[in-house]
């Protein structure tokens, strides 16, 4: 999955860092960053999101446009990858296990989600890396490809001729594919969402998926990328991929048991 490193020097915040890095992006990781990715992602991450932070009743953090940016990332041999960079809130990082329904915070829970999901072979973002600093942590991924619902690529569109009514056909087709997509998630017992009294929404947004367009201009796939409140049948999952027909090796199967036993409460 990964391998870590928890460096002994103290940066200028006088803040410990630790990194739980997946060993085919190592090389892409600058030393300025590892030495303090806060202020790194600060100086060179490009917000995704526009506006201002919001919180809810309670003062808790609601949406944070900051916490989201777009950060490219280079190796020895000038080869980018392009990341996204995601500021851990643990208002929203709650799963809950499924045999009891007991809720609990897990700061990695997407980083792991993720992990999990490109597994099983379902889509998703590429994890690529973990990061803590002192109170502050970051989940990384690799950027996926395609459109959001955000003010910036609704911009894009429009500038390439789309209207209000292409908006709606395209968000019609999206919610579409979510239903099946959804199908295939449950199949396995991964669930994107759960329900709370606070949060009345459903599983699956639209605006959560990223979206490709063919050149006729109509949706040809989503992936979704926000893994924030998700859970998993543990035992559903187990049983559908021991199965011999499931096409799963034995590396494939223990690396999946692997992700699964972190995910009890206070295991990691």
């Amino acid at each position: 999955m990964s391998s870590s490193e928890k460096p002994k020097k103290e940066n200028k915040e006088n803040t410990s860092v630790e990194l739980n890095i997946d060993d085919s992006y190592r090389d892409f990781i600058p030393e300025e960053f590892k030495k303090n990715p806060k202020e790194y992602i600060e100086k060179y991450g490009e917000n995704i999101k526009s506006g201002e932070v919001k919180f809810d009743a309670e003062g808790n953090i609601r949406e944070d446009p900051t916490a989201t940016k777009f950060l490219e990332l280079k190796d020895k041999n000038g080869n980018a990858i392009k990341l996204v960079s995601k500021k851990v809130n643990l208002e929203k990082v709650i799963t809950k296990t499924e045999e009891k329904g007991e809720k609990f915070i897990d700061p990695f829970l997407e980083y792991k989600m993720m992990h999990l999901c490109k597994l099983l072979g379902l889509p998703t973002a590429e994890p690529v890396a973990f990061i803590k600093q002192g109170d502050d942590m970051y989940t990384l991924m690799k950027r996926v490809e395609g459109y959001t619902w955000t003010d910036r690529d609704r911009k894009e569109l429009a500038g390439k001729g789309f209207t209000k009514e292409d908006e709606e056909r395209i968000k019609g087709q999206i919610i579409e594919k979510m239903k099946t997509l959804e199908k295939k998630f449950d199949e396995f017992g991964v669930y994107r969402k759960w329900k709370s009294t606070k949060d009345s929404s459903v599983k699956w947004k639209y605006k959560d998926m990223v979206f490709r367009l063919d050149e006729t201009g109509n949706v040809s796939e989503i992936i979704p990328v926000d893994w924030e409140r998700s859970h998993v049948d543990a035992s559903k999952i187990m049983e559908k991929i021991r199965d011999k027909d499931s096409g799963f090796s034995k590396k494939q199967l223990q690396k999946i048991r692997d992700i699964l036993s972190l995910g009890i409460k206070n295991n990691h």
